[in-house]
Parts: C-alpha cells; structure tokens; sequence
C-alpha cells in the first residue's frame, strides 16, 4: 500500500522543521544590526548541513604574548598541550569518541591547546584562534541548537560586548549587513 501524496508532504514538512529552524526575521537581523557594536549576524547559506547561524565577534592580536594576555583577562587561560598529548593527524579518519579524546593545538601556536567550545567571560561559545585573530562565534544559548541564532544569543553577544568595554578589549567593528547610517 502506498502512503497518500498529501502525508508525505506532511512528514517531509515536520522533518524540515524539525531540522531547519526558523531563521531571524528581518526585523531582528536588523535591530541586532543596529545595537550590536562587535558582533554581527551571520546566516546559514542555506543547502549545507555544516553551516550554522552565529552571530560573530572578531579580535585581533600581535602575537602570543598578547593572545595569551586576552585569554587571561577573559577568565580562559590558554593551556600549553601536555608532553606526548595525542593530536589529530591530517587525513586520518576518527570515530566521535576518538576525536573529542584528542588534544588540539592552535594551528598558529601548536604549543597551545585551541579551546574550540566551551565559556568566555561566563557565556558558552565557539572560538577559534589563527595566527593574527580570534574568533568567537554564538549560537544555542537558547536551547542548545547550535545550528540557529535566537534571542538569548543576541542578550549573549550584549554581554561580552559590555565585557569587552569594562576589560578594555577592542574586537575589530562588525561586519554589518545592514547600514546603520539609514536609521
């Protein structure tokens, strides 16, 4: 027996419901727009299973001396890798488990372990480190789907901005898709 047309229809509709969630409404992308200073929406191109909605700040540095100076102040120290740490290895193939085992250098400093995910200055996120600037990147505060933006995000990035402002950390202005000069 087939299933009716209209049934699949539904189940193919609860699915990509349950898979994709609702991005921003416009409204919101450019109200956060407008009152976020550092950190900017960035949504998922749409078609790729790996590329989530964040909202983004970026701070650059000069070296490790300074890079290990803003981890310090935003209550993350930076650990050095321990002596004989397993590390992944380019074109090896891992299981989950094997993989979050591992240890991961910065690709800049591989002395340092990457601390990927996990608090800054008390809020959860993503951060990633190159050789001249660091990443942060939030999304699931709400409900811990890290594959869309909401609100808590945005009262997230409100609050490492202030951070940033009361430790004296300039991230590099955000990229605005919205001109705040047409308010």
């Amino acid at each position: 027996m087939a299933f009716p047309v209209f049934l699949i229809d539904v189940l193919k509709t609860r699915l990509q419901i349950r898979t994709m969630p609702p991005t921003p409404s416009a409204a919101t992308q450019v109200r956060w727009a407008r009152q976020l200073r550092y950190f900017s929406f960035h949504p998922s191109p749409g078609g790729h299973g790996d590329c989530p909605e964040t909202l983004s700040a970026s701070i650059a540095y000069s070296g490790i001396d300074e890079l290990l100076s803003l981890f310090v102040r935003m209550g993350r120290p930076l650990s050095r890798l321990p002596e004989g740490a397993t590390v992944p290895v380019h074109g090896k193939t891992y299981t989950g488990d094997e993989w979050s085992a591992l240890k991961h250098p910065i690709t800049a400093w591989p002395d340092y372990e990457d601390p990927r995910i996990g608090p800054l200055l008390g809020i959860e996120c993503v951060v990633s480190i190159t050789g001249n600037k660091i990443a942060i990147y939030l999304s699931g505060g709400k409900d811990r789907d890290f594959w869309s933006v909401s609100e808590t995000d945005y009262i997230n990035a409100q609050a490492i901005e202030r951070a940033f402002d009361e430790l004296g950390i300039t991230p590099m202005a955000a990229d605005l898709a919205i001109d705040r000069a047409s308010e």
